[in-house]
């Protein structure tokens, strides 16, 4: 119920961008365009250095921001390991129901 994509760190905005693109295509074929984005960021217990966490904010931010999408940010909510963008799709039968989210490690 998951997929890994393995890039280097200067492939990190590209990959996000793509993926959210493709996420949003697959979720629009279904109906679905309500979606409520989420980028949880770095917690105070983590793995990886500061610089390496601004990239990946940045890129999972990033690739939101450039086809206009809204988002909030829960403060500290990411993984010992990495940000995430956490997607919550809202519809009659479930008004919000969170799908996977796209860490990026």
């Amino acid at each position: 119920d998951d997929g890994h994509i393995f890039c280097t760190e200067d492939q990190i905005l590209d990959e996000c961008i793509a993926y959210t693109a493709q996420l949003q295509k697959v979720y629009a074929d279904f109906g679905f365009t309500d979606i409520l984005y989420k980028v949880a960021t770095r917690p105070e217990n983590r793995v990886g250095s500061d610089e390496l966490w601004d990239k990946a904010e940045h890129a999972v931010m990033e690739s939101l921001r450039r086809p206009g999408v809204d988002f909030v940010i829960p403060p500290g909510d990411g993984a010992f390991y990495g940000p995430k963008t956490e997607y919550t799709l809202r519809d009659a039968m479930c008004p919000h129901g969170q799908l996977r989210p796209m860490p990026v490690h």
